[in-house]
Order: C-alpha cells, then sequence, then structure tokens
C-alpha cells in the first residue's frame, strides 16, 4: 500500500491517496479521509469491496441418515463478493418436492428412502463464475450376516477359518 499527499495552494486543497496493489479479499472494508484545521476537523468514510469469485466453505462431504427420519444438510455457504446465489441438485435423479425442501442453503429431507442415497452438488454462483461440491448421502447401513464368534477354542495345529460378512451398499 502507498500513500501519497499533495497539496495545491491556489485552491488550499489537499489531495491524499492511497495506491493498494494486488487486491486481496482481506483487503475490502472500511476507508475514512480525515481532514484538521486550525478551524476544526471533518471526516468522510467510504466502503472498498473486493470482487470475488464464489468459494464455497463446506466441511461435510459425507452425510448420513436413518430411513423414515427427517434430516437437515448443513447450510451450504460461500465466500464471495457480490455475494452468490446457492442452489443444490441431485447428482442423478430428481428432489421429490414433496419431500425434499430446500431453505437457507441448505436441504431437509423427510420420510428419508433408501433411493434418497447419492451424491447432491451444492454450486454457488455470482457473474464472476461459480464453485462447486458434490456431497455423498448415504441411508443403508452396513448389516452383518456372519460375524466371528465371541469365543472360540481350538487346538494347537488345527487350521481356523473365522468369517465376517455384511451387505449394503459400501460404495460412497
Amino acid at each position: 500500500m502507498i500513500s501519497d499527499s499533495t497539496y495545491d495552494f491556489e485552491k488550499s486543497e489537499v489531495k491524499s491517496t492511497i495506491s493498494i496493489t494486488n487486491l486481496t479479499w482481506s483487503d475490502r472494508g472500511s476507508v475514512s479521509c480525515i481532514g484538521e484545521s486550525i478551524l476544526g476537523n471533518a471526516t468522510v468514510h467510504g466502503y472498498v469491496d473486493v470482487l470475488k469469485t464464489p468459494k464455497i466453505k463446506y466441511d461435510k462431504m459425507f452425510l448420513s441418515a436413518h430411513y423414515g427420519s427427517v434430516y437437515t444438510f448443513p447450510e451450504c455457504q460461500a465466500v464471495s463478493s457480490p455475494p452468490a446465489v446457492i442452489s443444490w441438485k441431485r447428482g442423478y435423479g430428481i428432489m421429490d418436492g414433496s419431500r425434499f425442501n430446500i431453505s437457507n442453503n441448505a436441504i431437509t429431507i423427510s420420510n428419508i428412502q433408501w433411493s434418497d442415497e447419492g451424491s447432491c452438488i451444492c454450486t454457488a454462483t455470482n457473474f464472476l463464475g461459480s464453485d462447486e461440491i458434490t456431497v455423498k448421502f448415504k441411508t443403508k447401513p452396513l448389516e452383518f450376516l456372519h460375524t466371528p464368534p465371541r469365543y472360540q477354542t481350538l487346538v494347537e495345529g488345527e487350521t481356523a477359518i473365522l468369517a465376517c460378512s455384511a451387505y449394503g451398499d459400501v460404495s460412497l
């Protein structure tokens, strides 16, 4: 940041400038111009805004809920200027309007069904561009078919086979 002041004696005018190179998001904020003389002082305030492409802030990439329950996703938020418009869509399939409600940048799903499992995409858009994230949503827990015995006595030298198996969609 470089500041400079000049004085025009004919007009009794002081001109001050501030030059900020390579503006960043952190440079936005209030600015003030303060003038002082023997007769008093005056202050004028302004604001510097830095335009920014949306960048989504979302820390949950995997969400899960139980079948039949009501679940609200965490709010999808973006840092941008001007403010971004937030939208949600399914990775595949449609959002059933009777059970899916989008409010305050979050999805609420009522009466969770197995078919609700999959990807949901949050997109933040302003005139400078957009950003999006994909959130994986699971509704089916793994269920065990076979588990190892709680306790098993074996004879030295024998071969032991302990089985464990589960079913359910293990992919996210």
